[in-house]
């Protein structure tokens, strides 16, 4: 599900601005974008961005045009920087990870999980 991105304050004000010309409450914008009404004040704090299918869902129902879309996020475009963000997490805590003695400890801690199989199969 692709993410809009759009100036600083231009969502707040796009769906503001939706509900007061719908006149309706955020449960009933939420029944029509299919997502949680949470979501929507989320959305509408800027907390996160509003997916393309919400925002045109809305421009539908409301006949407001969407503000200028700076970007199109893709799908996943953030796992690559949380999975760095991880990586680094990882590295302070426990160090480098390629290391002999690691790599020695993985191989017995293997071994030794083969050998159960090995005897449990057995008997």
């Amino acid at each position: 599900m692709p993410r809009l991105v759009f100036a600083k304050g231009e969502q707040k004000r796009y769906l503001t601005t939706v509900k007061k010309a719908m006149n309706t409450r955020v449960e009933i914008l939420a029944l029509n974008c299919g997502v949680n009404p949470r979501t929507i004040r989320d959305w509408q704090r800027e907390k996160y961005r509003i997916s393309q299918e919400a925002a045109t869902s809305l421009q539908k129902i409301s006949g407001i045009p969407c503000p200028r879309i700076l970007e199109i996020l893709p799908d996943y475009w953030s796992t690559r920087k949380a999975g760095q963000v991880g990586a680094r997490r990882r590295f302070e805590r426990y160090g480098n990870p390629g290391t002999a003695d690691g790599r020695r400890r993985g191989g017995l801690t293997s071994c030794e999980e083969d050998e159960a199989i090995r005897i449990v199969d057995w008997i």
